[in-house]
């Protein structure tokens, strides 16, 4: 998959944010409930187990939503910090 990618134009990541994570899961759900993939069940159940198999393709104009970034309310946070100084 990575050699197939265009690294230039999107970032390779982790689904580690909380709302990628749900996003994720709820595609996931969706999924399971339109077709019984029992993959797809196997994977809601072990879900701990399985997330971290999982990659995200982030475009730059992306990087900073809730979505892609786990650390979006601190960053968002600070930026309003800043911004009031």
């Amino acid at each position: 998959m990575f050699d197939q990618v265009n690294k230039e134009i999107v970032k390779i990541q982790r689904v580690t944010a909380p709302v990628g994570q749900m996003q994720l899961k709820s595609l996931i759900e969706a999924h399971v409930e339109k077709t019984g993939s029992a993959k797809g069940s196997m994977i809601l159940l072990e879900w701990d187990k399985y997330l971290p198999l999982f990659w995200q393709l982030v475009p730059p104009s992306e990087e900073d939503t809730p979505e892609a970034c786990a650390e979006y309310q601190s960053t968002a946070s600070e930026k309003v910090t800043l911004q009031s100084a």
